[in-house]
């Protein structure tokens, strides 16, 4: 079971949360978004601006204590493909999380700009937002253009405060091959109902808010907690 720890952006607290065995990182680019992760302006007209990651400049590389070991992901949402490949260059990202109404055509275009000659090995994942099981269908015209699907059932929570719980079974009604993650405010209350999942296509869960102390500052301890609690 893969565990994507999303909206991530200190380093140390990259380091600490890596170390309970998160496997996936998820950095958010999305314009206002209280986790959006800077690049650092390198104030020199000649040179790029840098990955925040880095310790010491453009040209330096990532130290050991610094550079994530885990998958490193971007969530973009409905952004320019120019401003994807640079932070896809710039932070090395490993997986293109696309949360808009990205189109399969700039889908397409977006990856015959990166393979081979940029990152050849780069892989897209869809989000598709779920407030009921007919929702499900919206992942049919992505298949092809995509390597996974995430599914957020958070539309399914009536409010902030989560007074209702999603109705995880929905993606029963899912059919492909593709794998996907699941996502939705996913908290320590909702793992008993997702370990009852049999789905064989179901391959991790997105935790975001639910392990926070405040945006984009991760607990460890939750989740760790989450982690073993998956795992009894």
């Amino acid at each position: 079971m893969i565990f994507q720890i999303s909206g991530i952006r200190d380093i140390a607290n990259i380091a600490e949360v890596e170390q309970t065995g998160a496997q996936w990182l998820a950095f958010d680019f999305v314009k206002n978004s209280p986790r959006f992760m800077p690049q650092i302006i390198s104030r020199a007209g000649f040179m790029p601006d840098y990955c925040s990651l880095h310790d010491h400049g453009p040209d330096a590389e990532m130290s050991a204590t610094t550079s994530p070991k885990a998958m490193k992901i971007g969530i973009f949402h409905d952004e320019m493909v120019q401003t994807i490949v640079t932070k896809v260059v710039i932070f090395k990202l490993d997986i293109i999380q696309f949360n808009g109404d990205e189109s399969t055509i700039m889908l397409d275009n977006l990856r015959r700009t990166l393979v081979p000659d940029l990152r050849k090995d780069i892989r897209f994942m869809k989000t598709i937002a779920i407030k009921d099981a007919s929702d499900v269908a919206a992942c049919e015209p992505y298949v092809g253009y995509v390597d996974y699907f995430r599914f957020d059932l958070s539309p399914m929570r009536s409010t902030d405060a989560r007074t209702e719980e999603p109705d995880w079974s929905v993606i029963e009604r899912y059919r492909h091959d593709l794998p996907f993650m699941l996502a939705g405010d996913i908290g320590i209350g909702d793992i008993p109902v997702l370990r009852s999942l049999k789905h064989p296509r179901l391959m991790g869960i997105d935790l975001n808010e639910s392990v926070e102390s405040e945006p984009a500052v991760k607990d460890p301890q939750l989740v760790q907690t989450i982690i073993k609690a998956w795992g009894r």
